[in-house]
């Protein structure tokens, strides 16, 4: 518990940055977060254990597949991780968070990972996939969500992880 309350009081800083801008510092990264500051806070703050598991697990050459990377926080950490020789695949199906997923990657040239517009689930299909507000975060292949009402229904692609 006294190291995931470090990896909070490790996001100090880039939660400081988050109520200036929308463009922040995180584990030597510039990592553009969308939205208002609870949003950008939200975020950040939901990466912690993942950041964590990460730093404990992962090493130079691995394979990480991060799903549902959003804008890429958690996948800009793996990409740090494994390091030119490994391989990051970032899933993410919707399309305002590919943008700047995409954005986020290219800016810190980490070209360790692999993009994919495409949800994870059991088995290939179509399906439908819940967007829940202006911003997306919360997106499940759902309805029922406990986070947010859905706002648009898109179909996206669905790809088993295996």
């Amino acid at each position: 518990r006294l190291d995931l309350l470090r990896g909070y009081a490790g996001l100090a800083r880039p939660l400081l940055g988050a109520a200036r801008a929308d463009t922040v510092r995180l584990d030597g990264m510039r990592v553009r977060i969308p939205g208002p500051v609870s949003v950008r806070a939200s975020v950040l703050a939901g990466t912690v254990r993942v950041r964590k598991l990460i730093d404990a697990v992962v090493r130079g050459g691995d394979v990480v597949v991060d799903v549902g990377a959003n804008v890429g926080c958690v996948a800009a950490c793996a990409a740090a991780r494994v390091g030119a020789g490994g391989r990051v695949f970032a899933l993410e199906p919707a399309e305002d968070n590919l943008v700047v997923l995409r954005e986020n990657l290219c800016v810190n040239r980490l070209s360790q990972v692999e993009v994919l517009p495409v949800a994870a689930g059991a088995t290939a299909d179509v399906r439908q996939f819940f967007v829940r507000g202006e911003l997306s975060a919360v997106n499940s292949l759902f309805p029922e969500s406990c986070y947010a009402a859905v706002t648009r229904i898109v179909t996206v692609p669905v790809v088993p992880l295996d």
